[in-house]
């Protein structure tokens, strides 16, 4: 990884640990060590997961509500111009949910499931549509919440999107994705 990208991942981090916000002028001035994808999403996982350790503090709905907006504006305001952007807003505030949400029994996690797996047949690049369905499946694993229905057809829904991928593409390269 390049060392400019490198700082900018450290900066974006610090700030948003410090308060939230991102300080993008950073990122701007180095706007060209991100025109590949790899980039593009450690500096998503950049502006995620100090989200995420902040979201994970939160005590009330209304304060998890005010964090996923909060990122969600620190994406928008680095991804959102010049090209960079490489994933929906909604893909990234469902799938951050999605991730985060441990109460797998619950109405909203099953929507979030079919609302995601429903994204991701929109979505365009093929690691991140590979990341987050191999995600799925494996939440949907660890909870052992196969063997019923919505659970088996989310599922059944994955590993053929997975399959569909497979043979258009061959093997995908993994990628760490929200994490």
């Amino acid at each position: 990884m390049d060392s400019h990208v490198e700082v900018v991942l450290a900066k974006t981090i610090i700030s948003i640990n410090s308060g939230g916000i991102i300080d993008i002028r950073s990122i701007k001035d180095n706007i060209s060590n991100f025109a590949d994808l790899q980039p593009k999403i450690e500096l998503c996982n950049a502006i995620v997961v100090p989200h995420r350790k902040r979201y994970e503090q939160c005590y009330t709905d209304e304060q998890r509500a005010s964090e996923i907006n909060l990122m969600l504006s620190n994406y928008r305001a680095v991804f959102g111009k010049d090209g960079m952007q490489f994933i929906s807003d909604e893909l990234l505030e469902n799938a951050f949910k999605l991730m985060y949400n441990h109460d797998y029994l619950s109405n909203s996690f099953k929507a979030l499931c079919f609302k995601v797996v429903e994204q991701l047949r929109l979505c365009d690049v093929i690691e991140v549509k590979n990341s987050l369905l191999l995600k799925i499946i494996s939440l949907l694993i660890r909870g052992s919440l196969f063997g019923s229905e919505p659970y088996d057809t989310i599922l059944a829904d994955c590993v053929s999107e997975l399959d569909t991928i497979t043979k258009q593409y061959g093997r995908v390269k993994r990628i760490r994705f929200l994490e």
